[in-house]
């Protein structure tokens, strides 16, 4: 048998084995206090190099250029002096040679349906370097070391222990962000293993056609047909201000002016990280509880007009599209549909006022909250449009589902969870 043989044979029992399994991604970090400056340094000269490299291929045919050349020319100023690439290796320039050739590519495709394009562009900086290869381009030591190909020694990281033992592991890729490095791991796991580590965790499977409706809006961010509502509310930090405000009076070009951008752009991320955090746990317990989840496909932009910051503090298109992304059934209504003029016992329509909090039916005596009424009438609607059928709950089914929702968002950090009455008020105030 000939290498392309193996090679095709291999690439084979490779598909095969995925259909079986699941991709998943793990994001660990390099910890910084246990990196030496040798270290340090040759991390920020490999994106250096992988810099240099791509600009090159840039400037030159990368289709026709060799990835194992060991030099490159770089324009300093109006000259152009010759560089030595000597920390990055020939398998990391071949991943970058193939990332151009598939965006060239693509971007031919798009011209050929008649798009405008425009071309690939000299890059100030690379913030990520692929490494193809497990066990080559890199591995993982023990619980808490790493090696990365011509990075001399191991280097220390924070949060293998997240990844199963019996996971498969597949390409990385080494991120530099606000001045720390991370190294994103793509593993896939058996679609069983995955299955037992559910049951172990006693994260079972959803219940077949166990629906819930939400609506969302700006003073409970979120609403469930169930009567849970939460609030959440992720603002600025005071430290961001006075780190804006020394950023006023720095020096332009000078090193510390640098030093405060750095510090912004990491209290940022610290905000997202938070916003990411609150959104994946509530994507999380609606994808492992509920088969089918409706939800309304609100105008964000109308909302943005006029609580521009509500909006950006609370990321609830993020949310929206997490729903839409990761969970079993996600049923979206359109966002015309009169969830909250209607009533959800008899369907009377009224008019509401947007200080309206409850809503008072004149045909059938019903009082709900407003949102309540509306995450009702968004399930129903949702339901109505999946081909499926759905067992009523009892009143203590539903009351012991809520109140299970509600110990498990009252314990995620910055989320205020609560209980609507029927009359409107909110009670179990978290």
């Amino acid at each position: 048998m000939t290498k392309a043989e193996k090679i095709k044979n291999t690439l084979k029992e490779t598909k095969e084995r995925r259909k079986n399994q699941v991709c998943r991604s793990y994001l660990v970090k390099v910890d910084m206090s246990h990196l030496s400056r040798q270290k340090l340094e040759q991390l920020n000269r490999l994106f250096l190099e992988a810099k240099w490299f791509y600009n090159y291929a840039i400037a030159n045919d990368p289709f026709e250029l060799d990835h194992k050349i060991s030099s490159v020319a770089v324009k300093v100023g109006e000259k152009f002096e010759e560089r030595e690439l000597s920390i990055i290796s020939s398998q990391i320039k071949q991943e970058i040679l193939h990332d151009i050739r598939s965006s060239i590519i693509n971007l031919s495709r798009k011209k050929a349906n008649g798009y405008k394009i425009g071309r690939l562009k000299f890059k100030s900086y690379i913030r990520s370097i692929p490494l193809k290869q497990f066990e080559n381009t890199y591995k993982i030591l023990d619980g808490k070391y790493v090696k990365i190909q011509n990075i001399k020694g191991k280097i220390r990281v924070n949060g293998l222990k997240q990844i199963p033992e019996y996971t498969e592991m597949a390409n990385a890729r080494l991120i530099c962000k606000h001045g720390d490095y991370f190294l994103r791991i793509v593993t896939y796991t058996s679609k069983s293993d995955l299955a037992e580590e559910d049951r172990k965790k006693g994260r079972a499977a959803p219940v077949d056609n166990s629906a819930i409706g939400l609506d969302f809006g700006i003073r409970q961010q979120m609403t469930f047909s169930n009567r849970v509502s939460i609030e959440y509310d992720i603002q600025l930090t005071k430290r961001l201000k006075k780190l804006y405000q020394q950023l006023s009076r720095a020096q332009k070009s000078s090193k510390n002016r640098q030093k405060i951008i750095l510090k912004i752009q990491k209290e940022y991320e610290r905000i997202c990280s938070r916003k990411a955090d609150i959104r994946n746990k509530i994507v999380s317990y609606l994808k492992h509880n509920y088969q089918i989840i409706c939800y309304q496909e609100d105008s964000l932009k109308a909302w943005q007009r006029v609580y521009g910051k509500k909006v950006m503090d609370t990321a609830i298109g993020e949310i929206m599209s997490a729903l839409e992304e990761r969970t079993h059934t996600p049923v979206a209504v359109d966002r015309l549909f009169l969830s909250t003029k209607r009533c959800s016992v008899c369907g009377n329509i009224k008019d509401m006022q947007l200080s309206d909090r409850v809503y008072i039916c004149e045909k059938c005596g019903s009082v709900m909250d407003r949102d309540h009424n509306a995450a009702v009438n968004i399930l129903y609607e949702g339901l109505s449009r999946v081909p499926a059928e759905r067992r009523e709950l009892k009143p203590v089914e539903t009351l012991a589902s809520a109140l299970k929702m509600l110990e498990y968002f009252r314990a995620i950090p910055h989320v205020r969870a609560s209980l609507v009455c029927e009359a409107g008020s909110l009670t179990a105030s978290a």
